[in-house]
């Protein structure tokens, strides 16, 4: 199924809560880049993980391709900025769409 990137830029504009499925596993994270890393065909998002499980050890900062997610849903709950957020210290070669500090 096809991710309609509209929510997902709706989602980063509005500090909403995303959950969705990535390697098999269910993720609850908090979007604050959606961009390009390297090419129009490598698009993804930077997002703090809250919830749900991951291959590593602890939550925090990931990025996941836009390919790879399933299943996305917006959580109707907002988040607070984290304070560590920091949009140039990503590998994004074009931000689309970015929270505000």
């Amino acid at each position: 199924m096809r991710i309609d990137i509209n929510e997902i830029k709706n989602a980063i504009n509005n500090n909403k809560k995303l959950k969705f499925n990535y390697g098999g596993l269910p993720r609850e994270v908090e979007p604050y880049i959606y961009g390009e890393v390297n090419s129009k065909e490598n698009t993804q998002i930077h997002a703090y993980q809250t919830g749900g499980k991951s291959l590593q050890s602890e939550l925090g900062w990931r990025n996941f391709r836009i390919a790879d997610i399933s299943n996305l849903e917006i959580l109707n709950e907002n988040f607070a900025c984290q304070v560590d957020y920091d949009p140039d210290k990503t590998n994004f070669t074009h931000i689309v769409v970015k929270v505000k500090k």
